[in-house]
This record gives structure tokens, sequence and C-alpha cells, in this order.
């Protein structure tokens, strides 16, 4: 068979590979909002079967003849950068999907609904150890999904090239390393300076209807568009999902305080990235975006660097005091201020800028030990409140505001973690490089003027969707590889201005 057949071949795989993930994002959304407790069993016997029949697209005699060529011939055999990435795609889900078998999959899947079920009765009983036989389980069967994929590789390893193809866990570590001791040095600083900040301004909780409409309100101004998605606020924990190319969802939770604010941003970054391929990368079924550390720049991109720019909220605080009478009394400095304060939290999804990653190194550590052989799901509480000892100095006061406070070991985000962190690395590298072609980017968010922005991100970032991995994107946009430096100065810049560090 010619190239061209077998690039046939794996585009019609990745299409129908594509249609599944539609379901199972419409399975996720449903899973978290509306499916009723009885409806479990079935649910997980579906999801299952879909997972599988996804998984056997692989098996199929013509995916194997056409994996074998292009193993052989590369991703070099593509004449243009959309069939280049077809089959750099196409080769990475051979490689890991479709290399685990049909019983393993749908073990899995099965556990999956399971889990979920059991991290909600722990969170709600705050009772860690309710959940830890789940955690064991499930992680044990991820890492036996690692190594049918790969036998002979690390399978923690395995595990997040699944979800940041392209990325060496050994750079992720060094540069870990470097942002680490960054931010604790900054950390250090900032407790050091004792600025004054009047953070109890925030504790005003709102009506959540208004404060929801609000900050749907603000999504839609930095070009999410309700023609290609709809909100949904009935989940415990935020996320957004990608049903199709033109179709992104977002899933929120209800609440009358400030952080909903930013949990909008953040998915709304998500969704919009999601939706800004262009046609070909749309007809080729490589939409969506990058999964992992790519999408989360996306996310925290429109989190911090917009809607925590004082450019941002010099153009929405007079509408936001309206709103809100209860701030009317409150300044947009104090208030700036108080947005911005470096206070060590239990929480990761409220913490502050500073503080967020040293969340992520919490999370990413323990997954790493435990794949390491060094942790047992059931000494992970212990743990973890050891790391947040030492990393933040802080103790969680029971599970729920502890371990139990993020779903994605019960929701199959098992090797992510490091993504958010990623995330804000390759910010600080996409800021850098945006400033040198929109040096008036703040004047711009303070006249409420997005679209240069969003345009910016279209064309160097969004529009190629999955057709790069993310170091070559992040090489093309910004022009430099994975560093940790311009993160750090973008903090150093912001917060010694607003704690006066000299």
């Amino acid at each position: 068979m010619s190239a061209k057949e077998h690039l046939e071949t794996i585009k019609t795989v990745q299409k129908e590979y594509r249609y599944y993930q539609s379901v199972e994002s419409l399975f996720e959304i449903d899973l978290w909002s509306f499916l009723p407790p009885e409806g479990g069993a079935y649910r997980q016997e579906l999801s299952a079967y879909v997972s599988t029949q996804k998984a056997a697209l692989f098996h199929r005699p013509e995916a194997v003849r056409a994996a074998r060529y292009f193993q052989a011939a590369g991703e070099e055999a593509g004449t243009d950068y959309i069939e280049k990435g077809l089959i750099r795609n196409f080769l990475s889900l051979y490689s890991t999907i479709g290399q685990i078998s049909e019983e393993t999959m749908k073990t899995y899947k099965m556990l999956q609904a399971e889990t979920m079920d059991c991290w909600k009765r722990a969170r709600e009983e705050e009772d860690f150890f309710l959940f830890a036989p789940c955690l064991e389980k499930v992680f044990t069967l991820k890492k036996k999904m690692a190594l049918e994929m790969a036998p002979d590789r690390d399978p923690f390893e395995t595990l997040v090239s699944m979800t940041d193809p392209g990325v060496s866990l050994e750079e992720v570590g060094r540069q870990f390393q470097i942002m680490a001791e960054g931010l604790r040095a900054l950390r250090s600083r900032i407790e050091s300076n004792a600025v004054p900040i009047q953070e109890d301004i925030l504790d005003r909780p709102q009506d959540p209807e208004r404060m929801g409409k609000f900050a749907r309100e603000l999504c839609c101004k930095v070009g999410y568009r309700l023609s290609r998605g709809v909100f949904n606020d009935r989940v415990i924990h935020a996320f957004s999902s990608f049903v199709g190319p033109k179709d992104s969802r977002i899933s929120t939770y209800r609440s009358g305080g400030i952080p909903l604010i930013f949990t909008y941003l953040h998915e709304a970054g998500h969704a919009i990235y999601a939706g800004s391929g262009n046609r070909q990368v749309d007809e080729a079924g490589l939409w969506g975006g990058l999964d992992g550390g790519v999408h989360e720049s996306m996310s925290r991109f429109h989190e911090n660097m917009i809607g925590r720019s004082k450019g941002f909220w010099k153009y929405v605080y007079p509408g936001f005091q309206k709103e809100f009478p209860d701030f009317a009394d409150v300044s947009l400095e104090d208030f700036y201020r108080a947005i911005h304060k470096v206070k060590p939290s239990p929480k990761r999804i409220s913490s502050d800028e500073v503080t967020y990653n040293l969340h992520i190194l919490v999370r990413f550590e323990l997954e790493r030990d435990w794949f390491a052989g060094r942790l047992k799901a059931e000494e992970m509480r212990d743990a973890w409140n050891e790391k947040y000892s030492y990393y933040l100095g802080v103790k969680p006061e029971n599970d729920r505001e502890g371990i139990l406070q993020d779903m994605h070991w019960a929701g199959d985000y098992i090797g992510y973690f490091q993504s958010y962190a990623l995330g804000n690395l390759y910010d600080g590298q996409i800021f850098s490089r945006m400033l040198e072609d929109i040096p008036d980017f703040e004047q711009r968010m303070e006249k409420g003027e997005f679209s240069k922005v969003e345009e910016w991100l279209e064309e160097k970032i969004g529009q190629y969707g999955k057709s790069l991995d993310g170091p070559s994107l992040m090489r093309q946009a910004t022009g430099t590889s994975l560093d940790a430096g311009p993160f750090l100065r973008y903090l150093e810049k912001k917060y010694g201005e607003i704690y006066q560090l000299g």
C-alpha cells in the first residue's frame, strides 16, 4: 500500500476515535451533573463498551499496517503540518491506547464510576480512608495500563508523556526544582516585607445567581462564544468538555464568592482554545487543542494574565461595584491588592499565583512516589499533610479540605497534575513573547479591548489544534524551550510592585 492509502486509513481511524471521545465528553457532563444514583451501573457498562470500541480502532488490520508503515517512515512522510500532525497523533495513540488489552480497558472503565462514587462519599464524610482502597485499585490498574503500553519504560513517565507528549520527565523535574526554589524565595520575601493588605474585604458573599451571571458575562467579553458552547453550574468541581470542533461546554459550581469569577475565566480559557482550530485542523480531526500543559496555559492565561491584570479590573470594577453594592466602599486599589494577597492555603483552586504551583508539586510528588514504590495509597493522606507543611506551611483541617479536595484521581487524571504547573511556566514564556508584539497589553485590558490578545493567541497557538506537540508549539510561538525563568520574572515584577519589594 502507498503512503497516501495509509494516510487515508489513519484519517478514518482518528475521525472515528474523535466520535467516541465526543460521546465520552457528553458522558462526563452527565456523570457530574445529571446522572441519577441508580443509573450508575448501566453507565459503567455503557462507558466500558464505548471505551473498548474506541481502543479496538487501533487493532484493525489496516490500522496495524498503517502504524508499522509510519513507524518506519516517521511523521516526515507527511507533506505538511496537518499530515505530520495526523501521523504523530496516530502513532501516539497506537503506542498507548492501542496497546492496552480489551480486558484491562473494560476493567478500568468499569472501575471509574465506582471510584468517582467512592470519592464523593468519602468527601462528604471527610474521611480519606473510605476512598483509599479505591485509590489503590485505580492507581494499580493505571500502572498496569502503562506497562501494557510500554513494558520497558517507567510507568509514571509513560502516563506523563500521554498527557504532555514530547515533554521529558527529567526536564520537568529540573524546571520544577528551579520553579520551587524561586517560588519559596519570593514567598519568603513577601512574608518578611509584611505590607498590609485588607483581604477580609473579599469575605462578602453575594447572591450565587448574580455572581454566576456576572462571571458568565465576563467569559463572553474575553472571547467565549455562546454559539460554540453553553454553561452548566451543577457540578462540584469545575471543568470544560470538548464535544466537537466548535462545541466546548463550561461546567462550574454555584457560589457567591469572588473566586468564582476566576474559575469561570479559567474554564473559558480552556473552551476558547479548544474551539480555535483552523478549518484544516477541524476537518482533519485535530481539533480541541493539546491536552495537558498547553491547555492549562490557555486557561491560566485567561484566569491570571488577563483576569488578574490591573487593566482588566480598571475596566471591570465600575460594573462590578454597580452589580454588587457591598463593594461600593472598596477602592479599586484595595480590591486589586486583596485578590493578589499571598497567603498559603490548603485549597488549590483559590490559591494565589505565587503559591499555586506549590500545590501542584505536592500532587506531582505523591504520584511519582507511588509509582516508584515509595508510597502506598493508605499513606497518602499523611504524606499530603507533611508536604503541605513543608511547601506551604499549612495543614488541612480535615480530609475534605485536604487530600479529597480534587476529583482528578477519581476521574482518570492520574499523571496529569504536572500539566497545571507546566501551563504556568508556558504562560511566562507566552506572555513575555506577547508583550513584544502587544506592548500596550495593559492599556487594552483597561479599555476592554480583548480582540487583539485573542487574535494573537489564536494565530500563535490556537489555530494549530493537535497538529504539533507542546514543546514544538512553544518553540514556534515563543522561540524558547521549557523555561521556568520567564514565569518567575513575571511574578517578581507583578508582586514586587504590589508588595513594594524594591
